[in-house]
């Protein structure tokens, strides 16, 4: 993988991660305020931001400069 490769997929995951983990911080912390469990649709979204993010702290500590 090139340096190019990874830096453009840091710019596409990251902040698609973010947004996803931020979605998911209030998805849970309003849930929480209701006393009711966290809906799956942010426990799904929360899984996703963090694949996500993983995949770019990965690819810039193997192929990164």
């Amino acid at each position: 993988m090139t340096p190019v490769q990874v830096d453009w997929l840091s710019i596409v995951f990251a902040p698609i991660g973010v947004i996803a983990l931020v979605c998911a911080f209030f998805a849970r912390r309003s849930s929480s305020q209701r006393d009711e469990p966290m809906p799956a649709w942010g426990k799904a979204v929360q899984g996703v931001g963090m694949v996500l993010v993983m995949c770019v702290a990965l690819t810039n500590m193997m192929w990164g400069t």
